[in-house]
């Protein structure tokens, strides 16, 4: 069976404000990529937000000249769960998942110092949400805390989240349940700080990815699975030029992580790039983009349509 892709760029994101260390370290923006043949992948360490996206952009760019197609994942939620797609502004005409993506977009802010303004967005699109009180995007410092967003979730919302119009939104979207049920403890997308927050990556993600999607240089061969694909065992055509855009988690591949690794980061990206190739040459990657057994009609349709997917969901 042919392979599906010929590169693979796999990028653990990070939300931090500030530059980090000029030591490669944790918790810090690293970028590892593979080809599909047998030299191992590597690694770069990135400073900043804004240098990780250039390098990305760079290599998607040369990769797109050669004819190539690309799996590019980045460690963060691409999607919200069901319902809240639609207490957002913008063109009612628009894709649920495009239209979260364009409020989050628009108001972000980023810059080469690394400095961004989530919290502020998430105040706001909690606000969108008419919420006269907190919710459902949670955990602020002190200095953001505002009268929709809240220092923390206990003892100041809870889910599900009752809308405006008596409407309930989840704590999880479909595949983060499936994650839960398999043992694995994935972290909801409403937490914007602290361990396990990806929240604040998605927020502090999401118009980066857009932008890449939206490149003039390499939007024509770009989609983003499964919002722009559908769940397909071939998100790709036999040739490229092509760039698929997939969420991604590392614990899928934690198994090819080195244990030894002084920096975890690092080694995650790594490993998720070898996960993808090494499937991929077997023939089995498709599997995962095509919708995973016993998934209901309705739930892919919600998938597809507003929440997304992480590659890897069992």
């Amino acid at each position: 069976m042919n392979r599906l892709f010929d590169a693979y760029l796999m990028v653990d994101w990070s939300a931090r404000n500030g530059l980090s260390p000029p030591r490669p370290s944790a918790d810090a923006v690293w970028v590892g990529e593979g080809g599909a043949d047998d030299r191992p992948p590597r690694a770069r360490y990135f400073r900043s937000r804004m240098a990780g996206i250039a390098h990305v952009r760079s290599r998607l760019v040369r990769w797109t000249e050669q004819g190539k197609r690309t799996l590019v994942g980045f460690d963060l939620p691409y999607g919200y769960p069901v319902g809240f797609a639609r207490w957002m502004d913008g063109s009612p005409d628009v894709p649920a998942w495009r239209r979260t993506w364009n409020a989050i977009s628009s108001r972000y802010r980023d810059d080469e110092r690394n400095l961004n303004n989530r919290f502020a967005v998430a105040s706001e699109l909690n606000a969108l949400c008419g919420a006269d009180s907190y919710g459902p995007f949670w955990c602020a410092p002190a200095a953001q805390v505002t009268t929709t967003l809240p220092p923390k979730m206990k003892g100041y919302l809870e889910f599900p989240f009752r809308m405006p119009d008596g409407s309930l939104l989840g704590d999880l979207r479909v595949c983060d349940a499936r994650f839960r049920r398999a043992g694995l403890n994935i972290h909801t997308v409403w937490h914007l700080l602290g361990t396990g927050s990806v929240g604040g990556q998605g927020v502090a993600g999401i118009p980066h990815v857009a932008a890449l999607r939206d490149d003039p240089s390499l939007s024509p061969h770009s989609k983003v699975w499964p919002f722009e694909t559908g769940f397909s065992l071939t998100p790709t055509a036999p040739d490229g030029p092509a760039i698929v855009h997939a969420e991604i988690w590392p614990r899928v591949a934690e198994s090819l992580m080195n244990p030894r690794a002084r920096i975890k980061d690092r080694a995650q990206v790594l490993s998720v790039v070898e996960w993808a190739r090494r499937l991929d040459a077997d023939g089995a990657l498709g599997a995962y983009f095509d919708a995973p057994d016993g998934l209901s009609p309705e739930d892919a349709a919600i998938a597809v349509e507003e929440e997304g997917w992480i590659l890897g969901t069992p």
